[in-house]
This record gives structure tokens, sequence and C-alpha cells, in this order.
């Protein structure tokens, strides 16, 4: 068994012009026919027209060890194309960038979907990127997934330097360190659920979910539902 136990990543689906059907669809299973989903490219130039990039994880199916643009990757269920790209680049880089005002530069067709291309010039600070090793990336992954199915009609911003789901108010933060994620309830939140929260860190309002335990998805759901159901403010 690996060390990291994946929820399952769904990708909202698409008809052929480009509009959402209300259905999803699991990561890693056939594509339905006639069905399509949604990609995108993050490519930032300096001001010498100098492109930022990065080199592919030698595990990766697709062209190991290559050098790709600055960030890209698939959309998630509850994901706009702009949403996407900012979430791969703060997941990737740790990079902030606010794209609400973007289009993307062109879109492309593939089989199986669409692959939106943004172009950005903006000046990058290299010594300031955080680069997440694949398995911390998957790690966060799982706990925005677990967050995003309890939480379906939350909108997703970013509060505190920290990735956040938010209605009215902020409900739920969360955040990688070294070691684990940091997530963050609030301290009532870990009051009440302090049972549950046995054998794991905590510390107020944040419980540490270290990388060499399972996703606690269950647990993460019920957080989540409990402090947008109390009104809980983190």
């Amino acid at each position: 068994m690996e060390i990291f136990e994946h929820t399952a990543e769904l990708w909202d689906l698409y008809t052929k012009d480009k509009e959402k059907t209300g259905r999803t669809h699991q990561r890693g299973l056939p594509m339905p026919e006639n069905y399509y989903r949604l990609a995108i490219h993050v490519c930032i130039f300096n001001s010498k027209n100098q492109l930022l990039i990065q080199q592919r994880q030698p595990f990766k199916k697709g062209w190991p060890n290559m050098w790709d643009v600055t960030v890209g990757g698939s959309a998630v269920a509850g994901d706009s194309s702009t949403q996407a790209a900012e979430r791969e680049l703060f997941e990737e880089l740790g990079l902030k960038l606010d794209l609400s005002g973007e289009r993307p530069f062109l879109t492309m067709n593939f089989s199986g979907g669409f692959d939106d291309f943004y172009i950005i010039e903006q000046e990058i600070d290299l010594a300031g990127l955080r680069l997440q090793p694949e398995e911390v990336r998957q790690f966060l992954r799982d706990i925005r997934a677990a967050i995003r199915a309890a939480l379906p009609e939350a909108e997703e911003r970013i509060a505190w330097s920290m990735p956040t789901f938010w209605k009215q108010y902020n409900i739920i933060h969360f955040a990688a360190s070294k070691n684990h994620v940091g997530l963050y309830p609030g301290p009532e939140a870990v009051r009440e659920f302090a049972e549950r929260l046995e054998g794991y860190k905590t510390s107020k309002g944040t419980i540490q979910l270290p990388y060499n335990r399972p996703v606690p998805v269950e647990l993460i759901s019920d957080l989540a539902r409990w402090c947008y159901e109390t009104g809980n403010h983190p």
C-alpha cells in the first residue's frame, strides 16, 4: 500500500462546444464518448521575454524529465478555467496570482478535451518560489477534494496566504508544511471533534495531518461541514 491514500479526482464533463454538462468523471477511467474535459497551462514571461519553465518529475507517465511550461494540469470539478490556473500556480510553485481578469490566450482541442493556455507577463522572484514534491501536491489535492465534496457551493479563495473555502465567511483553511498539512477549522471545531482527533497533533484551531498517514477524508469532510453549518469562523 502507498503512504498516500488518494481520493478520486473528479473532472467536469463538457460538450464539444466547451459547455459544462453538469456531469463529472473520475480521473483514470476511460472518458465517455462525446464528452470532454478541460486542462490549463500557464506560461509566465518576464520583461526580457524569458519563460519560466519547470522540469517534469521522472515518474510521470507523459514526457518524464522533460522541460515544461510554467505550470499545467487538469481543471477539477467546480473549477473555472482561471480558478484552475490559479490553483495550479499555488499548488506547484506557491505563487499567488489573481487571474480573474484574464482570458485564455488560446484554446487548443485535443482528443479528450480542451487545453486553455494563459500567457502572463510578470517579474517572478525565483528564490521565493515554493516547489512542492508531487506526493505533497497530491496530499493537498486529496484534502481539497474532501472539502469540496462536503461544501459543493462554497467558493475557493486565498486568505491569510492559504487556500480557503468561503461562503459568506471563511469556513476552513489548509496549507502545506515540511512534514504535514495544517488544517485550520478554528478552536471550536478542534474542541468539538476532540475524540476523533486523538492521535493527531493539535494546537488551538489547527490540526496537523502528517504525510505518513492516509488522508482522513471522512474526518475532513465532517469538519468542513460542521464549520459551515455552525457558522464557525477560523
